[in-house]
């Protein structure tokens, strides 16, 4: 089943909390889970980093109550399969599964851009391709991928 819809950008809710339609929310959070990914790896913890794929998942999912949703698109038939689609995720599996593979996929990313970092010290390209994974997953998350690569022509 293939999704080409983008998100219905319907006007937050009027009650404070973090609206999911907003890009500039979305990319936030996901910068966010990219440092906290970071901290948690570089300090070993790896049942943290499985903690926050299952809270990404669960606020991208519309799952957790403190973040505004875009009514009608943390489903799977529509937030689901426009993220599977874009990132090439399997998309015959649940939400949840999608977008924890979808924010495993931008952690793996991150840490192998914090590898290569490391090895040749170049931290103005180690910060672009950062920058491009947020993007990325702000994107999918937010149905904006064909207004930020319009080349794709997806």
């Amino acid at each position: 089943m293939e999704n080409t819809k983008t998100a219905n950008f319907s006007l937050p809710p009027n009650d404070g909390r973090p609206y999911l339609g907003d890009v500039a929310v979305v990319d936030g959070i996901v910068r966010s889970f990219l440092s906290d990914v970071a901290d948690k790896a570089e300090k070993g913890d790896s049942d943290g980093i499985v903690a926050a794929l299952d809270d990404m998942a669960a606020i991208f999912g519309g799952q957790n109550a403190a973040y505004a949703g875009i009514e009608g698109w943390h489903t799977v038939t529509e937030l689901g399969q426009y993220a599977a689609m874009h990132l090439g995720i399997d998309g015959e599996q649940s939400l949840h599964d999608i977008l924890r593979s979808a924010f495993g996929m931008a952690a793996q990313r991150m840490l192998d851009a914090i590898q290569r970092l490391d090895m040749d010290g170049d931290e103005e390209k180690g910060q672009f391709e950062v920058d491009v994974i947020a993007e990325e997953t702000m994107a999918a998350m937010t149905g904006t991928w064909e207004i930020c690569y319009p080349e794709d022509g997806a």
